[in-house]
């Protein structure tokens, strides 16, 4: 992982915590907070071993119709990691802009108080 400091990119201590088929979960540690970019190398996955099952007749008393329809939804599972990994940002990026600017927010509420004392 690589964090965007001082117009050049750093590279960040990062580690792989999990994968799966369509996901890899990093973990890095940064000093600070801004845009960050992931780089690698492409790993190839083998392909699942198919196994083909003997087939065997079907009971007698079980049919399907040709204009049966059949469907899989799919099971949601959750959010995903890159929508949590955008809400951490920017829930961060909000915490950041607060305390940047706690100055500026401590002179609107002296004025809001000012303003209901009168």
């Amino acid at each position: 992982m690589y964090r965007y400091h001082n117009d050049s990119w750093e590279l960040l201590p990062t580690s792989i915590l999990d994968t799966n088929v369509r996901y890899i979960y990093y973990e890095s540690t940064t000093p600070g907070f801004s845009p960050f970019a992931i780089s690698g190398d492409l790993v190839l996955v083998p392909a699942p071993t198919v196994i083909q099952a003997p087939v065997s007749k079907p009971a007698e008393n079980t049919s399907i119709a040709l204009n049966d329809e059949l469907s899989v939804e799919p099971k949601p599972d959750g959010w995903n990691a890159p929508l949590w990994a955008l809400l951490t940002v920017a829930v961060l990026s909000m915490i950041a802009t607060i305390y940047a600017n706690q100055d500026g927010i401590h002179k609107v509420i002296d004025n809001i108080k000012q303003q209901g004392k009168r």
